[in-house]
This record gives C-alpha cells, sequence and structure tokens, in this order.
C-alpha cells in the first residue's frame, strides 16, 4: 500500500466516523409527547440501544484501526495532525461516551476543550449542549444550541430543541418563534405545530393557534387532545359546528371519555340541534352515572325538548322531573371526610 492510498483511506474513516458521531448528536431531543407541557423537566433522553452498542464497543476497533494506519503512514516519514486524529474525532467519541456513560461533567470537560480550540464544531456544540441538559443548566444549554442553530440554519432538529429550551424558561415569545423556523423549513414537523399551537392559544393568538391545531389534526388525526384543544377554541370563538366536528373526533378517537361527549353537547345546543346534544350527554351520563354536573343540564334538555315537540313532552318532562330530584339528593348527599394523617398517595407506578 501506497503512502497516498494510506492517507486517503484514514481521511475516508475519519470523514465517516465524524459523519456518524454527528448524526447521533443532531437527532431531536425525546421528550414524553410533543407538546408544551411535557417539556417543562427536559431530560437529554436515553439513547438506543444500537447507539449506545456503537459508542461502547465499535469505536475502540476504530480507534485501533486508526493508530495502525497512524503507524503505517510514521514509517513513510508522515504524521497525521494530531488535532485532527487526537482532538476532534477522539474527544467527540470520548465525550458522548461519557455522556452516555451517566457522566455529564467529564463529557462537559471534553466538550469545552474541544470548542476552545475549534469554537466552530458543531458536533461539540451539540455535545456540549446535552451534557447541559443532564446536568439541568438549561440557561447555559440554551446559549450552546443558539449557537449551533447559528452554525447550522437548516438543522430542524437543533432549532426544534431551542424552543423545547425556551419554553423551559418560559421565554414564550422566543419559543413560538423558534417553532415557526421549523416550520417554514419542514410544515409538517407535528412537534412543532403541537407545540406553536399550544403557545398561541396560551398567548390569545387565536387565529395562528387555529392554523396550527388545523395542520397537526390533519398529520395526527388520532389525537385527542388535540381535537380536545381545537374544539375549545372554537367554543370560545362561538363556532358551534367547527366545535361540534373537532369533539366529535374527540369520542371517535376515544369513546369512554364524558368530558368529551359533554362539550359535544355543548356544541350541539349552540347549533341548535338539542335532540342530538341530549344524545350526547346521555352518551356522558352513561360513562359517568350519578354526576350532577352531566344530570342538571340532562334535565334542560329533556325541558327545552319538551316544549318543542308537544307529542313527546309528558316523557321528557317525567325525564326531567326524575333528575332534577336525584341531582337535588346528590347535592345534599354528604362528602366523605379525608382521613387524618396526610394526603392520599398515589399507588400507581410513575
Amino acid at each position: 500500500m501506497t503512502t497516498r492510498q494510506s492517507i486517503s483511506i484514514a481521511g475516508v474513516v475519519l470523514a465517516a466516523l465524524v459523519a456518524a458521531i454527528w448524526a447521533y448528536v443532531s437527532r431531536p431531543m425525546e421528550t414524553p409527547a410533543p407538546q408544551v407541557e411535557s417539556h417543562t423537566g427536559i431530560v437529554a433522553g436515553e439513547p438506543s440501544e444500537s447507539r449506545h452498542r456503537y459508542l461502547r464497543e465499535q469505536w475502540p476497533i476504530v480507534r485501533q484501526r486508526l493508530a495502525r494506519m497512524a503507524e503505517a503512514v510514521d514509517a513513510a516519514g508522515l504524521r497525521f495532525r494530531s488535532n485532527v486524529l487526537n482532538s476532534t474525532v477522539a474527544q467527540l467519541a470520548a465525550g458522548w461516551y461519557d455522556l452516555q456513560s451517566d457522566r455529564p461533567n467529564a463529557a462537559l470537560r471534553h466538550f469545552d476543550g474541544l470548542l476552545d480550540r475549534q469554537s466552530s464544531n458543531a458536533p461539540a456544540w451539540a455535545g456540549k449542549a446535552s451534557a447541559l441538559i443532564t446536568l439541568k443548566r438549561f440557561d447555559e444549554a440554551t446559549d450552546a444550541y443558539g449557537r449551533l442553530v447559528a452554525l447550522a440554519p437548516e438543522d430542524i432538529h437543533a432549532r426544534y430543541n431551542l424552543g423545547v429550551l425556551l419554553t423551559r424558561l418560559a421565554r414564550y415569545g422566543e419559543a413560538a418563534a423558534a417553532f415557526r423556523e421549523v416550520l417554514c423549513r419542514d410544515p409538517r414537523h407535528a412537534q412543532s405545530l403541537y407545540n406553536l399551537a399550544r403557545l398561541a392559544q396560551r398567548d390569545g393568538r387565536l387565529n395562528e393557534a387555529r392554523y396550527a391545531w388545523e395542520d397537526y389534526t390533519r398529520l395526527r388525526p388520532n389525537d385527542a387532545d388535540a381535537w380536545f384543544a381545537l374544539g375549545v377554541l372554537y367554543l370560545d370563538s362561538r363556532s358551534p359546528f367547527e366545535a361540534a366536528r373537532c369533539f366529535a373526533a374527540v369520542v371517535h378517537v376515544n369513546p369512554e371519555d364524558p368530558e368529551g361527549y359533554q362539550n359535544l353537547a355543548v356544541a350541539h345546543s349552540w347549533a341548535g340541534h338539542p335532540e342530538a346534544a341530549l344524545d350526547d350527554l346521555e352518551a356522558a351520563d352513561a360513562l359517568s352515572p350519578c354526576d350532577p354536573a352531566i344530570m342538571q343540564p340532562l334535565a334542560d334538555l329533556h325541558r327545552i325538548i319538551a316544549a318543542w315537540s308537544p307529542l313527546d313532552a309528558e316523557a321528557h318532562l317525567a325525564a326531567a322531573a326524575w333528575l332534577e330530584q336525584e341531582s337535588a339528593v346528590l347535592d345534599s348527599t354528604p362528602q366523605p371526610k379525608a382521613v387524618a394523617g396526610g394526603p392520599d398517595l398515589e399507588t400507581q407506578p410513575e
């Protein structure tokens, strides 16, 4: 093998290794669910077993191969530049290995050492941000992701992670801007649509929230919580037909949701369909029996329909009277007092 061939092969291996590390570090944060509320306690998500195995098992093999190549080049009177072989690739791999081995402080030292010499090294900024998140140093992690976004402006994962961190710091306007930047590059980025909808609805930007929710539900039609939020937005804006469409989707996705049926009844009532609202509340009552919050509106609907349908008035009035009587009994029943000695504890594991 000639010297030129040795250098060429070594360069390919180095480039492949750096590319593999960059593909790993540029992944999006792993969060429990694509919603703003779930990001209040950010963690650096667990790596997959295959990724962990790569760092743990494959790096020593690659390092030995590089060492043999270096020896071959040295024999020809040439040397690899130490800042390429030892400082860049090795420090990146060592930093990520320490991070996945639950040694974030050691990982941070590797990334900081590399950035002291190469301040524009994007994988090192991504590694530093992940280490800082693990250490719950969210302000500094936000700055690190800001640097990463400046170096890699087309990296939508970095922008999304920046938005998550800004949300965690209650910098909602900046977070919304970060999610908009993601959507400019990828209009189908579902997590950014969800978070932007939540933030816009929170800040009263109802048109933006509506567009974001509509786009999100087209991408994730089985997300009952998103349909519910969109339905509430339409109820608040007095759009009962659109609200009914949303709450119908809620109960289609989750037929055991009594609140979905209750809100569907409200939408149908506002739209002038008391019979449909009566069916909705009866479904809610079947799922949550003896609930005064359901029984009283149900009685009201029976009386309204009795006024509209004289032929069935007697049956509806009798049903209304029974519901009102039962609701009054439930309201007057004393509620059991909590046993002294502390609050009730959650028995299910988190």
